[in-house]
């Protein structure tokens, strides 16, 4: 997206990092990601491209982003009810397909992402599908993870 600037935070240390509540975690790797979110929006039946927004307000997409959470469930197998396309409206679906898209641009983003030794290895996200939705799209995180491997057998 070309209105995205320098968007990268410094490291949180194990005490400042917490994403949702005290959920289990899990490194996910950006691909099994991408999939997630665009089957959720293929399930919804949202544009694959946003149009061109006003302004969202905050009371706008705190709405948008409860009533998709009550419909979502702790695996994306586990089905989308169709609740959510009964309340949502046509400005609803084009919020969501406009987040959906920053999303994936942020996933596009965080797998370029490098440090001294190499890429990024995935997404520290919540293991429920319905709290990484919360976390990504509902309060616009994308906790970047590299995973190093020790070996123990040297200690």
């Amino acid at each position: 997206m070309s209105n995205i600037i320098h968007i990268d935070t410094p490291a949180l240390g194990s005490q400042a990092f917490n994403p949702i509540g005290r959920q289990a975690l899990a490194v996910i790797a950006f691909s099994a990601l991408k999939e997630e979110l665009e089957a959720l929006r293929e399930h919804l039946e949202l544009p694959a491209e946003p149009l061109p927004l006003d302004d969202i307000e905050e009371s706008e997409w705190e709405t948008i982003i409860t009533d998709l959470l009550d419909v979502l469930g702790p695996l994306p197998e586990s089905g989308i009810s169709a609740r959510w396309g009964r309340v949502a409206t046509h400005r609803d679906s084009q919020v969501l397909t406009l987040r959906l898209a920053q999303a994936l641009a942020a996933i596009d983003h965080a797998q370029r992402c490098v440090d001294s030794a190499s890429t990024a290895t995935g997404a520290l996200l919540p293991l429920s599908f319905a709290r990484r939705v919360e976390l990504l799209l509902g309060g616009g995180q994308l906790p970047v993870a590299w995973v190093r491997v020790l070996d123990v057998l040297r200690f």
